[in-house]
């Protein structure tokens, strides 16, 4: 037949995602990581939502996880900042196969994998530093063992600023922009991390903080500082006060005082607010008592945050003070009390519970609606409820919202109202109360603390988005209090789970617990293992997890494991991998992922190509950062230096894949009505499309779809004609 007919094309099937019929995969009875299997496997078991998952994470719920994100980060940005250097830069130069992965990956993940690695401090961030630097009495002295030896051991206690002043001496040596932050990961000894391949760079600072000093010797410090020398590079090694280390350092070694308080929050104060109100925050009588007790440089700083917010709110001075940690632990305590005495009649234990778990629920989940409080209050209080004594499941609340907070000063303002004056939300909380909440009853109240993880392992699976990611978020801050026990007792339940609810709650709890700095890496290698576990709902769990920030900060390891993961036909049920691809496509990362999608087009494995085109139509709905006229792929295809053969190659798997052929179809019709008269997206778009519609396997249909559907759907466009002529000159 000749090929410039125009016969009409077979219909384009409906996506039906998923193996073959009959297929099975066994479930494991651990979550150690396991070869790659080529057997068939049945779909992940999405019981409620199977069809209906549309994406992973819904808009909805994106924007409550931001604003959640955002909360915690106005108290812990520094952890972030610190977390992200050590891993921002450092995965890209991890380049082992999954293979390789897969045949050294134990319980605690790869047995290389967990490398020193480090990654640049942001320069506004090193120059923020210098400008709210306190200097320590021993600060030039440190400076001086800097230009001595290219190396000094800083001893001093946590929160003391030590690690500003590390930042602050290699600045004055290298400049803001050439600082960089070391994890010293599995090291064990100092020559060992500095060692490792990438980690220090030439020219440049670097700060290392160990919570040992077993490894620190003048010998060691003396090995590493002739090695710097010949990088012309710097360190400064932080560990703990000087009664804990060896006392032979001799030269190497500068303690670190803690600085003036005043000094320090008059500092902060001057880059936050006016010189008017600082003035005043420094006259107040209750400060100055405060300043007096010779806080750490840490809580002084989170005083001065607390400042400038409360001054763009209205505040007095002295309310900054209730929102320090130390006094929110004293509010927490106050607040849990009502079970200090432990009650000796039933109704008694009872009354005391319902006020444990009303406040306890009032507190962690504030903001909320008080309908949502009164629901997983009543959740925890059968959780908390004596075993053998069934609670009563209705009317446990019904004494009154002041009889369940009466006594407590830290839960009393009255927070938003309702049409008829009635309270409406949760008033009174916020992060870091409910962080200090968290803290209280995790030290002191043993057997709330066993409960707490069967309620939140209840409350990550509710259809609320509200309840279910505030429930990850407090799993994330517990895992950074034992992280063992509360993986072992909460999210990997979660992560194996036939709900997928519950292995969303999984992929968030990680997601917050990586902005810990300490915990990064151990996340890292926790959600490789769920990758490359023999459990399909754990893979799942893996994708989603990278389809958080989690994602856009590894996204060496993310786009590796995904492959990984792509490969399973058991995932095509899913559409976790496309969105974490989208998660993770970023102008930083495009090239990068566009190219490992390339890669996996070209693969002989069905499920992986199916993923590769699926992942492209999520991209394909999105804008150019440059220009907003134009599709975001399309504008990196056009202007980048990179080839266009792998975004063609998605292209021909997306238009004739039954899985993707009706929304590839509809989604290349969309790109040639917008770019429809505008004159250079119409000739690129046009150009591009011709050379994918034209050649041979498609062309016939191309045309009939052009004739027979876009020209009926989309009418009185001049571009038809252009594209059926370009069609058929081939």
């Amino acid at each position: 037949m000749d090929e410039t007919t125009d016969p009409e094309p077979d219909p384009v099937p409906d996506p039906e995602p998923g193996p073959e019929p009959g297929a099975t995969e066994p479930e494991p009875e651990h979550d150690e990581p396991a070869p790659p299997s080529t057997a068939k496997a049945a779909p992940v078991e999405d019981t409620e939502e199977s069809q209906a998952e549309t994406d992973a994470d819904t808009l909805a719920a994106r924007t409550i996880r931001e604003h959640e994100r955002r909360a915690y980060h106005s108290t812990h940005d520094e952890e972030r900042v610190r977390a992200q250097s050590h891993h921002g830069t450092a995965v890209g130069k991890f380049t082992q196969t999954a293979r390789e992965i897969t045949n050294q990956t134990t319980y605690y993940g790869l047995e290389r994998g967990n490398q020193a690695a480090s990654g640049s401090l942001p320069e506004p961030y090193v120059k923020q530093k210098q400008a709210t630097h306190s200097p320590p009495e021993e600060f030039e002295r440190l400076l001086d063992i800097l230009d001595e030896h290219r190396i000094a051991y800083v001893m001093g206690g946590k929160d003391t600023g030590r690690f500003t002043s590390a930042c602050v001496a290699l600045a004055n040596r290298v400049g803001a922009g050439k600082v960089l932050s070391i994890a010293p990961g599995g090291g064990t000894s100092l020559p060992e991390i500095v060692d490792t391949p990438s980690v220090v760079e030439d020219g440049c600072g670097h700060v290392l903080e160990l919570s040992s000093a077993e490894s620190v010797t003048k010998q060691a410090l003396a090995a590493v500082g002739g090695r710097l020398k010949t990088h012309e590079a710097y360190l400064v090694v932080i560990g703990p006060p000087a009664r804990m280390v060896d006392s032979g350092l001799g030269d190497y070694a500068v303690g670190h005082s803690t600085p003036d308080a005043r000094d320090v929050l008059e500092r902060h104060l001057t880059q936050l607010i006016d010189d008017t109100y600082s003035k005043k925050c420094l006259e107040s009588p209750a400060l100055a008592e405060y300043l007096g007790t010779s806080p750490l440089p840490g809580e002084v700083r989170h005083l001065a945050v607390q400042l400038a917010e409360g001054r763009a709110k209205g505040a007095k001075p002295e309310e900054a003070l209730d929102k320090l940690a130390s006094r929110l632990r004293k509010h927490a305590d106050d607040l849990l009390r009502v079970t200090k005495e432990a009650p000796a009649k039933a109704i008694e234990v009872r009354a005391h519970l319902r006020k444990l778990a009303f406040r306890i629920a009032y507190v962690l989940f504030h903001g909320n609606q008080l309908t949502v409080v009164s629901e997983v209050a009543s959740s925890l209080y059968v959780a908390l409820s004596p075993p053998g004594r069934p609670a009563p499941t209705s009317s446990l609340f019904d004494g009154g919202l002041e009889s369940l907070l009466g006594g407590t000063t830290v839960l009393s303002p009255a927070g938003e109202t309702g049409s008829e004056g009635r309270r409406s939300r949760a008033a009174g909380g916020n992060p870091a109360l409910a962080e200090a909440v968290l803290s209280v009853v995790w030290s002191d109240y043993d057997q709330v603390r066993d409960r707490l993880l069967p309620w939140l392992l209840f409350l990550g699976g509710s259809p609320q988005d509200r309840i279910r990611i505030r429930a990850a978020y407090t799993a994330g801050r517990l895992l950074t209090y034992d992280f063992t026990y509360v993986y072992r007792n909460l999210v990997r339940g979660w992560a194996l789970s036939p709900k997928l609810a519950h292995r969303q709650s999984a992929a968030l709890a990680m997601e917050f617990a990586k902005d810990d700095p300490e915990l990064t890496d151990r996340v890292r290698r926790q959600v490789r293992d769920w990758a490359y576990s023999e459990s399909p709902r754990m893979r799942d769990a893996a994708a989603r997890a990278y389809g958080t920030t989690l994602g856009r900060l590894l996204h060496t390891d993310a786009l590796l494991h995904l492959r990984f993961i792509a490969e399973n036909v058991v995932q095509t049920s899913s559409l976790a991998v496309p969105a974490a691809i989208a998660e993770i496509y970023q102008p930083e990362t495009r090239d990068a992922v566009l190219a490992e999608l390339g890669s996996w087009a070209e693969s002989n494995q069905r499920a992986i190509k199916v993923q590769a085109a699926r992942s492209m139509l999520l991209l394909a709905r999105f804008d150019a950062v440059e220009d907003e006229t134009w599709p975001a792929l399309l504008h990196q295809n056009h202007y980048g230096d990179q080839s266009e053969d792998p975004l063609r190659n998605i292209w021909r798997t997306a238009l004739s894949d039954p899985v993707t052929a009706r929304t590839a179809w509809r989604t290349i019709a969309e790109w040639l009505v917008r770019a429809d008269g505008r004159g250079e997206l119409e000739d690129v778009t046009l150009a591009f499309a011709s050379r994918i519609l034209s050649e041979p396997p498609m062309r016939n249909r191309a045309l009939w779809v052009c004739r027979n559907v876009w020209r009926e759907n989309y009418q009185n466009l001049t571009i038809w004609d252009r594209l059926s002529a370009e069609i058929k000159k081939g």
